[in-house]
């Protein structure tokens, strides 16, 4: 089990597989038995469903990843925790009961990231931010206040798609963290002027989130959400994967860090 108090955040890379020590490995031509080994057959087939092989590379590896984390703070083995979908589709453990974990995972084209608490609802979100040509106007409608839209222009095609997956992230996160997901109006979600935390300001519920981001490589962004009642000096813990080609591409629980 997490130490009480705790928030882990934990990623992995995938667009460059590599050895230990940081030699590049190659790609795989298809997604590797080991982390089909560790999802359930609702898994499998919705991974098989994908079209793109990056797309089912990055679904398998987060829920391998999920459930790695799950079951080293669960001290079983990766493949017994039972997870189930709610009514919103997110995660939840139906066995073993009890626990006291929260959870949530997320991948994108090149990353996955999965966060665990002690603490109460976590939620995480990551993006993959070179893909400008993805900001549609109804997008940013959803994603943005009218005046974060506004804000947008004039920006270069750089500085656009990190002004708005630094609000998407945020809002995702929250969002996820709460429950809904993308059910919640995004604009309902109020974001601080300096980042650190947001508010649910509609419908019906009113709360509070405290908010971490991270740049987990050149072109992803990560954000957290957390209740409010993790302390307000406290700090995730931040671990990250490796990917061992010449092992089957297996995946280790590596390294530690500090929030950064």
């Amino acid at each position: 089990m997490i130490p009480a108090g705790t928030i882990e955040v934990w990623t992995i890379g995938l667009d460059g597989l590599s050895e230990d020590g940081g030699r590049a490995g190659p790609a795989p031509d298809a997604v590797p038995r080991a982390w089909i080994a560790l999802l359930d057959p609702d898994e499998t087939e919705r991974c098989c469903r994908l079209r793109r092989l990056r797309d089912r590379l990055a679904f398998a590896a987060a829920h391998a990843l999920l459930r790695l984390v799950l079951g080293k703070a669960l001290n079983l083995p990766p493949a017994a925790p039972v997870l189930t979908r709610d009514r919103n589709g997110k995660p939840v453990l139906a066995a073993p009961t009890g626990t006291g974990l929260h959870f949530n995972l997320s991948h994108t084209d090149g990353m996955a990231a999965a966060a665990l608490s002690s603490v109460g609802p976590v939620g995480v979100d990551v993006e993959a931010v070179d893909r400008p040509g993805d900001l549609d106007d109804a997008l940013i409608a959803f994603a943005l206040t009218p005046s974060e839209a506004s804000a947008l222009t004039g920006l270069s095609e750089t500085a656009r798609a990190e002004a708005f997956f630094a609000a998407w992230t945020a809002r995702e996160a929250v969002a996820k963290a709460d429950g809904r997901g993308l059910s919640l109006p995004f604009t309902s979600i109020s974001l601080d002027r300096d980042g650190r935390g947001a508010t649910i300001t509609a419908p019906a519920t009113v709360r509070r989130w405290r908010l971490w981001r991270h740049h987990p490589s050149a072109r992803h962004r990560l954000a957290l959400a957390g209740a409010e009642t993790f302390g307000p000096g406290a700090e995730p813990a931040l671990g990250a994967l490796t990917i061992t080609p010449r092992d089957g591409y297996a995946l280790t629980l590596k390294r530690w860090s500090p929030w950064p």
